[in-house]
């Protein structure tokens, strides 16, 4: 049986990246207009992020500290970001006949990837949409030394799962107060999808699982993995079904947007990594996997190539 505590700084997961092609396919799905998977994406990818990282560094000594976290979270984004500014200018060119100050300043937030922390939809999905994510996801590997320097120290798998638990819960009692309160949905949105101070959650969520994968002592079962892939994709379903419905409060702004999938996530991820039930088997394959290590870079181009050049310049010029 492969030591994942031996091999966890070097040994990758092919069927992991089948997740996060899942979570791209929703997401580029729901950009173009078939399907609102959109959410349900994103909460793979953080939680996943999370997950990944602790696999990843858990057994390599970080730094810890203000000045060492901002160069390893540079240095974790320092592969995608010429990318990001070459989609930044070209999101901008296409944007010229609007307001030129306006978009200017838009223009160096989204280069500085500050963004995600304003509370409008005109500034955290400007020029390039979906850069968004990446402004999140600088704030996230920046504060990731000290959530594994945390994790270290808890040696106890039952600890780490009731802290997931706990900030889960946190989560939901947020989503509770502000319904109650009945806070503007949009500014809710904000809040709950974008906003870097609570996705921290979902990355902390992410990473206390990552964790649990590497200490747990036995794989789950081939027939007991494949029969709680199953009940997986049922809760994906019915989640799905309370989003687009919007039905009560699990369908309500104040949930759908991250807490109504971060269950189904959790799970597909833990048993995509574990790679024993019959839907994983099936589902690896090359396609996937390659699609999957390219996700990062197909994630922050699919939105202006579809949107602005494909479907502008082809369907609407018909």
């Amino acid at each position: 049986m492969i030591n994942k505590k031996e091999l966890c700084n070097n040994y990758k997961i092919p069927s992991i990246q089948v997740v996060r092609a899942l979570a791209f396919i929703g997401i580029f799905m729901m950009h173009c207009g078939v399907g609102k998977l959109g959410a349900w994406g994103v909460s793979i990818f953080i939680i996943l992020s999370g997950f990944l990282m602790t696999y990843t560094y858990y057994n390599k000594d970080i730094n810890c500290s203000f000045k060492d976290n901002v160069k390893f979270s540079i240095n974790k984004i320092k592969k995608i970001y010429l990318l990001h500014i070459f989609m930044t200018i070209v999101a901008f060119i296409l944007t010229l006949p609007f307001d030129l100050n306006e978009n200017i300043i838009l223009f160096f937030m989204n280069i500085f990837l500050l963004q995600c922390w304003l509370p409008d939809p005109s500034v955290y999905f400007s020029m390039n949409g979906v850069s968004w994510y990446l402004s999140l996801s600088l704030i996230l590997y920046f504060v990731f030394p000290y959530i594994l320097k945390f994790i270290k120290k808890i040696k106890s798998i039952k600890q780490t799962f009731l802290i997931s638990l706990g900030c889960y819960i946190i989560q939901c009692l947020i989503g509770v107060i502000l319904y109650y309160l009945d806070v503007d949905s949009e500014y809710v949105k904000w809040l709950t999808y974008i906003c870097p101070l609570f996705r921290i959650v979902d990355f902390i969520i992410g990473a206390c699982f990552g964790y649990i994968f590497i200490n747990k002592k036995n794989d789950i079962k081939k027939s007991i993995a494949t029969i709680l892939e199953i009940i997986t994709i049922i809760i994906i379903c019915v989640s799905y079904y309370f989003y687009i419905k919007e039905i009560g409060f699990f369908g309500s702004a104040y949930f759908k947007y991250n807490m109504l999938f971060t269950i189904s996530s959790l799970l597909l991820i833990y048993l995509f990594a574990n790679n024993q039930g019959i839907v994983t088997k099936i589902l690896t394959c090359k396609p996937l996997i390659y699609l999957g290590n390219i996700s990062g870079y197909a994630f922050l181009t699919h939105q202006i190539i579809f949107l602005y050049i494909i479907k502008r310049y082809f369907f609407e010029g018909c």
